[in-house]
């Protein structure tokens, strides 16, 4: 049973790290089974009131920091996550303006895991991804970008129609992002309620040459996925570290691309994933009967949505806008969250792997095994307990 005893924690660090984490008073309340006023009084230097043992075990889950630190003053280097905000506002006017806790954790996360990748990636030996930053919107234009993007994956039409389908075509182009282009791939974390709703994140791009990240949100269907993918691989050509957010790409061509970078964003993934020669040249193939069904055959054969394929066919005056519309309303938009959270093959260290990126996870364990860090340094960098470093490592594969 925890003591009943009050912490000698320092008010002010309290109310400074609920701020961070980005709780409100009213949220916290809930939690510890409070009212509001107890929670200002805890926050408060004229009271002596402050949070129990057991409370501060609940106030560490909420916040997910350690709330002892509020014994002393919280150290200057944690602070609220910044992060550059490429998103657009979403079909119906609304995108989550601020961040909420669980993005907030997951920004810490990140820069953990970078702070990782740059320190031990010169002992692996890790490239130096020049093409990071090497590209302007304004000197290039979607389709030139995305054939760079092709070459450097080393990925032709014929071997993406061979992509399995679903979250086989996700994985498939992981691993070439993995090891043709040296970057990063993780995917957002739906376990103990980490989830980030889709109208507050998409993607994450981290532009940094030496550990480049990409995070896709996995409440995302996989081809909404597939289509973040590449969204934020553009910004990381054109140097962007950002968030991403927006209704996807016919949003911004209704709306005459109102954020000029997200649409380039999004009009260079359209043309990574559907060049416009093979677009023409299978359209045309199948394109005499209903739009629908040539919208359902295209999606199949690019591994793609049937929501971006029908975007696709707009933009190239296949079909109007106003059947657009109609062929959008009939199939749903695919990437709305229908299938949220692929399954990590049912067990929580390979959903972890997946979550984690088997590039990074893997460098992580080989460093550990290799005697450069200690097993809580693993367990650290792998968001784990120590006792787990074990079994996720043999359970996800990495050894025998």
């Amino acid at each position: 049973m925890y003591p009943l005893i009050n912490m000698p924690f320092i008010p002010s660090s309290l109310r400074k790290l609920r701020e961070i984490a980005g709780c409100t008073e009213e949220e916290v309340a809930r939690r510890v089974q409070k009212d509001v006023e107890t929670i200002r009084r805890w926050e408060s230097a004229d009271h002596d009131d402050l949070p129990n043992y057991a409370q501060a075990n609940d106030l560490s889950e909420l916040y997910k920091y350690d709330v002892l630190m509020c014994m002393g003053e919280i150290p200057a280097h944690i602070r609220p996550p910044e992060m550059p905000d490429f998103r657009t506002l979403d079909r119906n006017g609304a995108m989550a303006s601020d961040f909420s806790g669980n993005l907030r954790w997951l920004l810490r996360m990140m820069a953990i895991r970078q702070e990782f990748v740059r320190e031990y990636g010169p002992y692996w030996e890790l490239q130096h991804q020049s093409w990071i930053g090497s590209q302007s919107i304004r000197d290039i234009d979607p389709e030139t970008l995305a054939g760079k993007m092709r070459y450097l994956l080393r990925i032709d039409i014929t071997a993406q129609r061979r992509f399995p389908m679903g979250a086989g075509a996700l994985s498939a182009w992981i691993a070439a992002f993995n090891d043709n282009a040296g970057v990063f791939v993780c995917q957002t974390s739906n376990q103990g309620g980490q989830g980030i709703e889709l109208n507050e994140m998409r993607g994450l791009s981290f532009a940094d040459p030496v550990a480049p990240f990409i995070v896709v949100n996995s409440k995302d269907a996989e081809a909404g996925r597939i289509f973040t993918l590449f969204h934020e691989f553009t910004h990381l050509w054109i140097g962007h570290t950002g968030l991403s957010g927006t209704a996807g790409l016919q949003a911004n061509a209704a709306r005459n691309a109102s954020n000029h970078v997200e649409a380039f964003c999004d009009e260079t993934a359209a043309n990574a994933l559907m060049p416009e020669a093979a677009f023409n040249a299978r359209w045309n193939e199948h394109g005499a009967g209903d739009a629908r069904d040539t919208v359902q055959t295209l999606a199949r054969e690019f591994r793609v949505s049937r929501d971006a394929v029908a975007v696709r066919a707009a933009k190239l005056s296949y079909i109007p806008w106003g059947t657009y519309t109609q062929v959008r309303e009939e199939f749903g938009r695919e990437s709305n969250g229908a299938r949220q959270g692929a399954s990590g093959g049912g067990n929580y260290y390979l959903t972890h792997r997946r979550n984690l990126g088997r590039k990074y996870a893997g460098l992580v364990v080989a460093t550990w095994l290799d005697g450069q860090i200690g097993i809580k340094q693993a367990a650290y960098y792998l968001d784990l307990k120590p006792g787990q470093v074990y079994s996720f490592a043999r359970t996800a594969g990495y050894l025998a």
